[in-house]
Protein backbone atom coordinates (compact mmCIF):
# COMPACT_ATOMS: atom_id res chain seq x y z
CA UNK A 1 0.00 0.00 0.00
CA UNK A 2 2.44 2.73 -1.30
CA UNK A 3 -0.17 5.03 -0.92
CA UNK A 4 -0.93 4.67 2.52
CA UNK A 5 -1.13 8.27 4.64
CA UNK A 6 -2.83 7.19 8.20
CA UNK A 7 -3.22 3.98 10.28
CA UNK A 8 -6.54 4.63 12.85
CA UNK A 9 -6.89 1.90 14.75
CA UNK A 10 -9.92 0.40 16.39
CA UNK A 11 -8.20 -0.38 19.90
CA UNK A 12 -5.87 1.00 22.47
CA UNK A 13 -3.40 -1.41 21.74
CA UNK A 14 -0.90 -0.96 19.51
CA UNK A 15 0.72 -4.50 19.19
CA UNK A 16 -0.74 -5.75 15.72
CA UNK A 17 1.06 -2.59 14.08
CA UNK A 18 4.42 -2.04 12.70
CA UNK A 19 5.44 1.17 14.29
CA UNK A 20 8.66 1.33 12.86
CA UNK A 21 7.80 1.00 9.50
CA UNK A 22 4.97 3.52 9.66
CA UNK A 23 7.78 6.14 10.85
CA UNK A 24 9.43 4.80 8.14
CA UNK A 25 7.53 5.55 5.83
CA UNK A 26 5.89 8.44 7.60
CA UNK A 27 2.50 6.85 7.93
CA UNK A 28 0.77 8.94 10.97
CA UNK A 29 -0.88 5.89 13.43
CA UNK A 30 -4.16 6.50 15.95
CA UNK A 31 -5.31 4.97 18.46
CA UNK A 32 -8.48 5.16 21.00
CA UNK A 33 -6.79 5.38 24.39
CA UNK A 34 -8.52 6.86 27.89
CA UNK A 35 -12.15 5.07 26.64
CA UNK A 36 -12.67 2.17 28.84
CA UNK A 37 -11.41 2.88 32.33
CA UNK A 38 -15.00 3.50 33.87
CA UNK A 39 -16.52 0.21 31.82
CA UNK A 40 -13.60 -2.05 33.54
CA UNK A 41 -14.04 -1.05 37.03
CA UNK A 42 -17.17 -1.24 37.03
CA UNK A 43 -16.81 -5.14 35.75
CA UNK A 44 -14.42 -5.40 38.41
CA UNK A 45 -16.37 -4.69 41.14
CA UNK A 46 -19.34 -6.77 39.60
CA UNK A 47 -17.02 -9.75 39.31
CA UNK A 48 -16.40 -9.22 43.25
CA UNK A 49 -20.12 -8.95 43.62
CA UNK A 50 -21.09 -11.81 41.61
CA UNK A 51 -18.53 -14.29 43.41
CA UNK A 52 -19.35 -13.01 46.66
CA UNK A 53 -22.94 -13.06 46.64
CA UNK A 54 -22.73 -15.87 44.27
CA UNK A 55 -25.06 -13.88 41.90
CA UNK A 56 -24.72 -16.74 38.92
CA UNK A 57 -25.04 -19.75 41.16
CA UNK A 58 -28.38 -18.11 42.20
CA UNK A 59 -29.74 -17.40 38.30
CA UNK A 60 -28.83 -20.96 38.36
CA UNK A 61 -30.69 -22.06 41.05
CA UNK A 62 -33.68 -20.38 40.02
CA UNK A 63 -33.76 -21.03 36.27
CA UNK A 64 -33.37 -24.92 37.32
CA UNK A 65 -36.67 -25.18 39.95
CA UNK A 66 -34.60 -26.12 42.66
CA UNK A 67 -35.90 -22.77 44.48
CA UNK A 68 -39.01 -24.79 44.82
CA UNK A 69 -37.39 -27.29 47.27
CA UNK A 70 -35.81 -25.02 49.64
CA UNK A 71 -33.60 -21.92 50.08
CA UNK A 72 -30.22 -21.24 48.68
CA UNK A 73 -27.37 -21.11 50.77
CA UNK A 74 -26.00 -18.14 52.78
CA UNK A 75 -23.80 -16.37 50.69
CA UNK A 76 -20.77 -13.54 52.00
CA UNK A 77 -21.06 -9.79 51.78
CA UNK A 78 -18.89 -7.51 50.03
CA UNK A 79 -19.36 -4.07 51.83
CA UNK A 80 -16.65 -3.59 54.61
CA UNK A 81 -14.16 -6.18 53.34
CA UNK A 82 -10.87 -5.48 52.83
CA UNK A 83 -10.14 -4.61 48.70
CA UNK A 84 -6.31 -4.98 47.62
CA UNK A 85 -5.39 -3.37 44.26
CA UNK A 86 -2.35 -4.33 41.96
CA UNK A 87 -1.33 -1.48 40.10
CA UNK A 88 -2.94 2.40 40.77
CA UNK A 89 -3.31 3.66 37.42
CA UNK A 90 -6.68 4.84 35.69
CA UNK A 91 -8.59 1.58 36.55
CA UNK A 92 -7.05 1.27 39.75
CA UNK A 93 -8.01 4.07 41.35
CA UNK A 94 -11.96 4.08 39.51
CA UNK A 95 -12.11 0.75 41.28
CA UNK A 96 -10.86 1.94 44.34
CA UNK A 97 -13.19 4.49 44.37
CA UNK A 98 -16.28 2.57 43.97
CA UNK A 99 -15.01 0.29 46.69
CA UNK A 100 -14.75 3.11 48.76
CA UNK A 101 -18.53 3.10 48.28
CA UNK A 102 -18.89 0.02 49.94
CA UNK A 103 -16.91 1.39 52.56
CA UNK A 104 -14.07 -1.36 51.95
CA UNK A 105 -10.85 -0.30 53.60
CA UNK A 106 -8.43 -0.26 50.44
CA UNK A 107 -4.81 -1.14 49.82
CA UNK A 108 -2.37 -0.72 46.46
CA UNK A 109 0.96 -1.67 45.12
CA UNK A 110 2.16 0.45 42.72
CA UNK A 111 5.55 1.78 41.16
CA UNK A 112 5.30 4.53 43.46
CA UNK A 113 2.78 6.30 45.78
CA UNK A 114 0.05 8.10 44.69
CA UNK A 115 -0.59 11.71 46.04
CA UNK A 116 -3.83 12.66 46.99
CA UNK A 117 -5.27 9.16 48.29
CA UNK A 118 -5.96 8.08 51.63
CA UNK A 119 -5.29 4.45 50.66
CA UNK A 120 -2.40 2.24 52.13
CA UNK A 121 0.37 2.40 50.17
CA UNK A 122 2.83 -1.14 49.72
CA UNK A 123 6.24 -0.18 47.50
CA UNK A 124 6.15 -4.06 46.50
CA UNK A 125 4.16 -7.51 46.05
CA UNK A 126 6.24 -8.84 48.73
CA UNK A 127 5.69 -6.42 51.32
CA UNK A 128 1.20 -6.39 50.66
CA UNK A 129 1.79 -10.12 50.83
CA UNK A 130 4.73 -12.77 49.59
CA UNK A 131 2.22 -14.74 48.65
CA UNK A 132 -1.34 -13.19 47.56
CA UNK A 133 -3.00 -16.24 46.78
CA UNK A 134 -2.19 -17.39 50.11
CA UNK A 135 -2.72 -14.74 52.07
CA UNK A 136 -6.28 -13.99 50.33
CA UNK A 137 -7.17 -17.52 52.04
CA UNK A 138 -10.50 -19.66 52.47
CA UNK A 139 -12.52 -16.48 52.33
CA UNK A 140 -10.65 -14.11 49.70
CA UNK A 141 -11.04 -13.43 46.39
CA UNK A 142 -8.67 -12.82 43.40
CA UNK A 143 -10.24 -10.62 40.45
CA UNK A 144 -8.02 -10.38 37.02
CA UNK A 145 -9.49 -7.83 34.76
CA UNK A 146 -6.07 -6.92 33.57
CA UNK A 147 -3.92 -9.72 31.77
CA UNK A 148 -3.78 -13.52 31.71
CA UNK A 149 -0.02 -14.07 32.31
CA UNK A 150 -0.29 -11.87 35.48
CA UNK A 151 -1.67 -14.80 37.71
CA UNK A 152 0.02 -17.98 37.68
CA UNK A 153 -2.25 -20.02 36.30
CA UNK A 154 -1.20 -23.60 37.87
CA UNK A 155 -1.57 -22.00 41.04
CA UNK A 156 -4.42 -20.49 41.11
CA UNK A 157 -5.97 -22.95 39.43
CA UNK A 158 -4.75 -25.66 42.64
CA UNK A 159 -5.84 -22.98 45.34
CA UNK A 160 -9.79 -23.32 43.64
CA UNK A 161 -9.43 -26.73 43.80
CA UNK A 162 -8.11 -27.49 46.92
CA UNK A 163 -10.03 -24.65 49.06
CA UNK A 164 -7.42 -22.24 49.75
CA UNK A 165 -8.54 -19.83 47.98
CA UNK A 166 -11.88 -18.45 48.25
CA UNK A 167 -13.41 -18.03 44.70
CA UNK A 168 -12.40 -15.75 41.92
CA UNK A 169 -13.75 -13.39 38.77
CA UNK A 170 -11.79 -13.67 35.55
CA UNK A 171 -11.68 -11.85 32.53
CA UNK A 172 -9.00 -12.57 31.17
CA UNK A 173 -6.44 -15.83 30.81
CA UNK A 174 -2.90 -15.98 29.40
CA UNK A 175 -4.01 -17.74 26.05
CA UNK A 176 -7.35 -17.01 25.08
CA UNK A 177 -9.52 -17.71 24.49
CA UNK A 178 -8.85 -21.40 26.27
CA UNK A 179 -9.44 -21.55 29.54
CA UNK A 180 -8.64 -24.24 32.13
CA UNK A 181 -11.07 -26.86 32.25
CA UNK A 182 -10.99 -27.73 36.05
CA UNK A 183 -12.44 -24.00 36.27
CA UNK A 184 -15.69 -25.17 34.83
CA UNK A 185 -16.98 -27.19 37.44
CA UNK A 186 -16.28 -24.82 40.28
CA UNK A 187 -19.02 -23.00 41.73
CA UNK A 188 -16.81 -20.23 43.03
CA UNK A 189 -15.69 -19.02 40.02
CA UNK A 190 -17.23 -16.85 37.38
CA UNK A 191 -15.61 -16.89 33.79
CA UNK A 192 -16.02 -13.89 31.27
CA UNK A 193 -14.84 -13.90 27.84
CA UNK A 194 -12.85 -10.76 28.07
CA UNK A 195 -15.54 -8.41 28.06
CA UNK A 196 -14.17 -5.75 30.33
CA UNK A 197 -14.54 -2.77 27.95
CA UNK A 198 -17.44 -4.65 25.62
CA UNK A 199 -19.90 -2.29 26.10
CA UNK A 200 -22.27 -0.41 23.70
CA UNK A 201 -20.89 2.72 24.65
CA UNK A 202 -17.16 2.51 24.74
CA UNK A 203 -17.25 0.69 21.19
CA UNK A 204 -19.64 3.46 20.11
CA UNK A 205 -16.66 6.39 21.58
CA UNK A 206 -14.14 4.07 19.98
CA UNK A 207 -15.78 4.46 16.87
CA UNK A 208 -15.96 8.24 16.66
CA UNK A 209 -11.94 8.52 17.76
CA UNK A 210 -11.47 6.39 14.69
CA UNK A 211 -13.93 7.93 11.86
CA UNK A 212 -12.72 11.36 13.95
CA UNK A 213 -9.13 10.78 13.12
CA UNK A 214 -9.48 9.99 9.66
CA UNK A 215 -11.44 13.26 9.33
CA UNK A 216 -8.99 15.70 10.88
CA UNK A 217 -6.49 14.30 8.51
CA UNK A 218 -7.85 14.74 5.75
CA UNK A 219 -8.96 17.71 6.37
CA UNK A 220 -5.17 18.78 6.89
CA UNK A 221 -5.55 19.30 11.09
CA UNK A 222 -4.11 17.99 14.04
CA UNK A 223 -4.66 13.82 14.91
CA UNK A 224 -7.06 13.63 17.82
CA UNK A 225 -5.22 10.88 19.38
CA UNK A 226 -2.03 10.24 17.48
CA UNK A 227 0.58 7.96 18.77
CA UNK A 228 3.54 9.95 19.84
CA UNK A 229 6.66 9.04 18.49
CA UNK A 230 9.34 9.08 21.04
CA UNK A 231 12.48 7.08 19.83
CA UNK A 232 14.64 10.29 20.51
CA UNK A 233 14.00 10.05 24.22
CA UNK A 234 16.98 8.72 26.36
CA UNK A 235 16.32 7.51 30.28
CA UNK A 236 19.08 7.32 32.30
CA UNK A 237 18.49 5.62 35.77
CA UNK A 238 22.11 7.12 37.20
CA UNK A 239 23.91 5.14 39.96
CA UNK A 240 26.44 7.17 41.78
CA UNK A 241 29.76 5.08 40.81
CA UNK A 242 28.13 5.28 37.15
CA UNK A 243 31.70 5.10 34.77
CA UNK A 244 32.68 8.22 32.78
CA UNK A 245 32.84 6.62 29.54
CA UNK A 246 29.26 6.23 29.46
CA UNK A 247 28.45 9.60 30.58
CA UNK A 248 31.02 10.80 27.31
CA UNK A 249 28.92 8.54 25.14
CA UNK A 250 25.91 9.92 26.48
CA UNK A 251 27.18 13.68 25.89
CA UNK A 252 28.10 12.38 22.24
CA UNK A 253 24.53 11.53 21.74
CA UNK A 254 22.89 14.76 22.90
CA UNK A 255 25.56 17.52 20.96
CA UNK A 256 24.12 14.89 17.69
CA UNK A 257 20.50 16.42 18.37
CA UNK A 258 19.04 13.19 18.67
CA UNK A 259 18.13 12.66 22.19
CA UNK A 260 17.34 14.07 24.96
CA UNK A 261 18.46 13.04 28.64
CA UNK A 262 16.34 12.32 31.72
CA UNK A 263 18.63 11.76 34.70
CA UNK A 264 16.93 9.38 37.68
CA UNK A 265 18.75 8.74 41.17
CA UNK A 266 17.96 5.02 41.39
CA UNK A 267 19.74 4.70 44.87
CA UNK A 268 16.89 6.94 46.22
CA UNK A 269 19.29 9.24 47.56
CA UNK A 270 19.84 12.95 47.33
CA UNK A 271 18.47 14.38 43.89
CA UNK A 272 21.33 15.32 41.42
CA UNK A 273 21.77 18.99 40.96
CA UNK A 274 20.40 20.12 37.33
CA UNK A 275 23.02 22.99 37.07
CA UNK A 276 25.67 20.34 37.91
CA UNK A 277 24.60 17.49 34.86
CA UNK A 278 23.45 20.47 32.45
CA UNK A 279 27.05 21.85 32.27
CA UNK A 280 28.53 18.95 31.91
CA UNK A 281 25.74 17.94 28.56
CA UNK A 282 25.85 21.12 27.58
CA UNK A 283 23.24 22.48 24.78
CA UNK A 284 21.12 21.27 23.53
CA UNK A 285 20.77 18.93 26.72
CA UNK A 286 17.72 18.93 28.24
CA UNK A 287 18.34 17.72 31.25
CA UNK A 288 16.09 16.72 34.69
CA UNK A 289 16.12 14.76 37.40
CA UNK A 290 14.76 13.26 39.80
CA UNK A 291 14.52 9.72 42.56
CA UNK A 292 13.73 6.63 40.68
CA UNK A 293 9.99 5.81 40.67
CA UNK A 294 9.26 9.60 41.44
CA UNK A 295 6.83 9.92 38.44
CA UNK A 296 4.62 12.30 39.12
CA UNK A 297 7.74 14.88 39.94
CA UNK A 298 9.23 14.27 36.72
CA UNK A 299 6.20 14.78 34.14
CA UNK A 300 5.72 18.12 36.53
CA UNK A 301 9.94 19.15 35.63
CA UNK A 302 9.03 18.18 31.72
CA UNK A 303 5.51 19.86 31.86
CA UNK A 304 7.09 23.20 32.85
CA UNK A 305 10.13 22.75 30.07
CA UNK A 306 7.96 21.78 27.85
CA UNK A 307 8.02 23.84 25.15
CA UNK A 308 11.99 23.26 25.31
CA UNK A 309 11.46 19.68 24.76
CA UNK A 310 8.71 20.60 21.66
CA UNK A 311 11.59 23.05 20.21
CA UNK A 312 14.29 20.21 20.36
CA UNK A 313 11.78 17.50 18.85
CA UNK A 314 10.31 19.67 16.38
CA UNK A 315 10.83 17.24 13.21
CA UNK A 316 8.44 14.77 14.94
CA UNK A 317 4.67 16.06 13.49
CA UNK A 318 1.90 15.07 16.21
CA UNK A 319 3.64 15.91 19.06
CA UNK A 320 1.20 16.82 22.11
CA UNK A 321 1.30 17.31 25.57
CA UNK A 322 -1.28 14.62 26.70
CA UNK A 323 0.18 12.07 24.08
CA UNK A 324 3.96 12.89 25.53
CA UNK A 325 3.32 12.21 28.99
CA UNK A 326 0.84 9.53 28.53
CA UNK A 327 3.93 8.17 26.44
CA UNK A 328 6.41 8.80 28.48
CA UNK A 329 4.70 7.92 31.68
CA UNK A 330 3.71 4.41 30.37
CA UNK A 331 7.69 3.57 29.80
CA UNK A 332 9.05 4.87 32.50
CA UNK A 333 7.08 2.55 34.46
CA UNK A 334 8.77 -0.24 32.07
CA UNK A 335 12.42 0.73 32.65
CA UNK A 336 12.28 0.11 36.53
CA UNK A 337 15.61 -1.33 37.39
CA UNK A 338 17.46 -0.24 34.10
CA UNK A 339 20.68 1.36 34.26
CA UNK A 340 20.27 2.59 30.48
CA UNK A 341 17.71 2.49 28.45
CA UNK A 342 17.13 3.32 24.92
CA UNK A 343 13.35 4.12 23.50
Amino acid sequence: MPKLEIVSSFSVGLDKIDLNKCKEKGIRVTNTPDVLTEHVADLAIGLLLAVLRRICECDKYVRKGMWKTGDFKLTNKFSGKTVGIIGLGRIGLAIAKRAEAFDCPISYYSRSEKPNTNYKYHSSVVDLASNLIDALGPKGVLVNIGRGPHVDKPELVSALVEGRLGGAGLDVFEQEPEVPEQLFGLENVVLLPHVGSGTAETREVMADLVIGNLEVHFLKKPLLTPVVWMINIVTLFLVLNIKRSLLLELVELVQSRKYIIVIVDSLGTEPISCPQWAGFFGPPAAVHWGRAGEQNRLLRILCRNYEKLAEIMGKDRDLKLKGFFAYFCSKIRRMAGTVFFKI
